[in-house]
């Protein structure tokens, strides 16, 4: 059964799935066991509970800049991009 830890200031550890003795070894001696698990590491633990899920630090890509970002790269060619629909012809659904 996997088991998540803080430290004593509430600043997540881990999950850990491994036997209980394996745990002295692994955890910090101010290891607390909570549940259930943050959605995001950098939640506190309020004793009891999360706080707030903070913003995410990036700025999603839009599907063109991943394509730019991939290209420059050399992941894909150029013609590895999806071709773009055609519109509806007029009148027609």
């Amino acid at each position: 059964m996997t088991q998540f830890f803080v430290r004593q200031d509430g600043s997540y550890i881990g999950a850990f799935d491994v036997p209980e003795e394996a745990l002295e070894d692994l955890l910090p001696t101010d290891a607390i066991e909570v549940s259930p698990a943050p959605k995001d590491a950098r939640q506190i633990w309020q004793f009891p509970g999360w706080s707030a899920a903070p913003p995410p630090s990036v700025e999603p890509l839009t599907s063109e800049e991943l394509y730019d970002m991939l290209e420059t790269k050399g992941v894909i060619g150029a013609n590895d991009r999806p071709r773009p629909k055609p519109a509806a012809a007029a009148g027609k659904p």
